[in-house]
């Protein structure tokens, strides 16, 4: 990942199950509400917990997935941990 001097970074940590929490602080950031495209000086780092005891991980996971497939990590293979890998 490279950064210029322009490009914000953002980090979000223990999101923990609340995706109402996550979707604002995107919207905050400037991600578009209906797609949920990242503007291009974004970098938005996850730190903590995705999923935990808060009322919808799914929706966390859901949130997370889109953005993923709509805008990959350029340069990085982020390991998908599933069911059979663990």
């Amino acid at each position: 990942m490279r950064t210029s001097t322009q490009d914000r970074v953002a980090i979000i940590g223990d999101i923990g199950g609340h995706s109402e929490e996550l979707f604002s602080a995107l919207v905050r950031l400037g991600a578009d509400p209906h797609t949920l495209d990242l503007p291009p000086d974004l970098i938005v780092v996850q730190v903590g917990d995705l999923i935990h005891r808060g009322p919808d991980s799914v929706g966390v996971l859901a949130i997370v997935w889109e953005i993923m497939q709509r805008q990959p990590v350029s340069g990085y293979s982020l390991p998908v941990i599933t069911r059979r890998s663990i």
